[in-house]
């Protein structure tokens, strides 16, 4: 069998299609790449039709490009508007199958509950059908069964709840309000509170500026400097888990310093070199260097849950302050969705 098949520019749909059956059923075959010109031969849409139906049910990967469009034939096919970007493309997957195939170190290897992450899920789901942003104690369950650590925080309902919680934690303390998505763009983050009375008062404050928006508020202890990293991920419908870290802080989204992969993580530590701010983990200007190994097994850690739970939707820890002895969490967010998203026929048949 030659390669490529040159059916010429006039193959009609059936052509196509009968071209693609035959190599699927060839056992001297690995992947497929259809390009077809249109409006030549049938014309577009019948000629995705016979694309679709012809790779229906195939063990192996078909991809397309039809020239000028963009986008998945049949909900399923793959499809680049140009023969460059599917190469591409197919390279980029190839090279993550090869990943898999590579044991993740064990320095990041995860210990995880995933049996009792699953319950937190499906119980949050039952009373949320719709999907629903995770409470912050809900949030620090989910994570602790993926052994992400998060700063001692405790949720409070008034000022006189949160100072018996600053009592608790120990004095200087940060307040921050429960409900604005951007906590510091409406005054609902209180730094370095060192007295009863300033946590009394910055409550007031809070609450009385932000408004009915404010559910509550969370008290936690004062942390030492540390390099302000953002770490999360995604879960897409036709695609699957992204994870991603960036420079964190109120510069996240102003300097969007970010990288992205598909985990598992086989290589958190190249990844994290790959952001511009990466010099600061190492010991910028006379600095202690970080702790980038905690955060290395951070991001393996998020990774493996967002591979277990296809249910979390966005999971977002900002910031996570590394430090020469670790990488802590101090504020995370979670949501989740009924929808149970699945990687596209390309990775899942690659992996």
């Amino acid at each position: 069998m030659t390669n490529p098949v040159d059916l010429t520019a006039d193959a009609s749909a059936a052509e196509i299609g009968a071209a693609l059956k035959a190599l699927i059923a060839s056992p001297h075959v690995d992947v497929i790449l259809a390009v077809y010109t249109p409006p030549f031969g049938s014309g577009l849409e019948e000629t995705r039709q016979a694309i679709a139906e012809a790779a229906m049910g195939a063990d192996k990967t078909v991809l397309a490009c039809v020239v000028g469009h963009d986008g998945l034939i049949g909900g399923r096919i793959p499809a680049y508007a140009f023969p460059e970007q599917a190469v591409e493309a197919l390279a980029h997957v190839v090279g993550y199958a090869e990943g898999r195939r590579r044991p993740v170190p064990p320095l990041v290897l995860p210990a995880v509950d995933d049996r009792t992450a699953r319950e937190i899920v499906r119980a949050e789901l039952a009373a949320h059908p719709d999907g629903n942003w995770l409470s912050p104690a809900t949030t620090a369950r989910l994570l602790g069964c993926y052994g992400v650590p998060l700063v001692e925080s405790i949720q409070v309902g008034g000022p006189r709840a949160a100072v018996q919680a600053a009592r608790k934690v120990g004095l200087p303390v940060v307040l921050k309000a429960v409900g604005p998505v951007h906590k510091s763009d409406v005054g609902g983050v209180r730094l370095g509170l060192r007295t009863e009375e300033e946590v009394r008062r910055a409550y007031r404050e809070m609450s009385g500026r932000i408004g009915e928006d404010m559910s509550g508020a969370i008290v936690q202890p004062m942390l030492a400097g540390g390099v302000e990293i953002i770490a999360g991920g995604v879960n897409y419908p036709a695609f699957g888990p992204l994870v991603m870290v960036g420079m964190g802080g109120v510069t996240a989204d102003l300097l969007a310093d970010r990288v992205f992969r598909v985990p598992p993580i086989a290589d958190a530590a190249a990844m994290i070199d790959e952001m511009r701010c990466a010099p600061l983990l190492h010991g910028y200007r006379g600095s202690p260097p970080a702790a980038i190994d905690a955060l290395a097994g951070l991001l393996v850690r998020i990774g493996r849950l967002l591979e277990d739970l296809p249910q979390v939707a966005e999971l977002d820890l900002n910031p996570v302050m590394v430090t020469p002895g670790g990488a802590t969490t101090v504020d995370a967010r979670i949501r989740v969705v009924p929808c149970e998203p699945r990687p596209s026929p390309l990775l899942r048949r690659l992996r």
